[in-house]
């Protein structure tokens, strides 16, 4: 007969197990869309009359006719070969794709670290929402670096993409609290009457 501790152990093997997938997948993807990232902010892109789209693209001293050749360059690459699906994405949804990743394993590590301080079982919707909660922050992040510049200045501001990776990773690990605060700020904003 299966007693009490054997159910209650498989079930901390079960969340460790959902947990470190989690893990996993944030950083898989948040790496990728870094790697991606990088590989494409040392392409230069010219001006030239010459060639059919007016443009050449030069990475690593290679030029290359369009953006497509230097993508399709790119993918096979023996150090983007982790995911060569990254460079099949629109240029400008990678930092989205780098912040959700990042934000899902920050999501995580608290996740694993109010499992390993508890040390009760987490039940299955905490398990899930959480790491999806603090992609959402990751997101939220990324959109705000983007948002207060084009507020403030004219200019086409690029990201610090480490920051931002940073900032998304920090907002997952402590999406609680940035909930909570939204929350408390939604609630300001919107007071909820009282039925009498």
């Amino acid at each position: 007969p299966e007693t009490f501790m054997s159910r209650s152990r498989s079930t901390h093997v079960g969340q460790y197990v959902a947990i470190v997938g989690w893990l996993v997948l944030g950083a898989y993807v948040g790496v990728a869309a870094w790697m991606g990232m990088r590989t494409l902010q040392a392409t230069s892109v010219r001006d030239d009359p010459a060639t059919a789209g007016g443009r050449q693209y030069e990475y690593d001293g290679l030029v290359f006719r369009d953006e497509r050749s230097v993508r399709e360059f790119l993918q096979e690459r023996r150090s983007t070969r982790m995911a060569p699906w990254i460079f099949e994405l629109p240029e400008e949804l990678i930092p989205l794709v780098a912040c959700l990743g990042f934000g899902i394993l920050g999501g995580a590590a608290k996740l694993l670290k109010t499992a390993k301080s508890t040390n009760v079982s987490l039940p299955g919707r905490l398990l899930f929402a959480e790491p999806i909660l603090g992609a959402v922050i990751g997101l939220m992040v990324v959109l705000l670096a983007w948002a207060i510049p084009a507020l403030l200045t004219t200019a086409n501001v690029p990201l610090r993409l480490e920051s931002v990776i940073a900032l998304a990773l920090c907002g997952g690990a402590f999406s609680d609290r940035a909930w909570a605060w939204l929350e408390q700020l939604g609630n300001s904003v919107f007071p909820r009457r009282v039925k009498e």
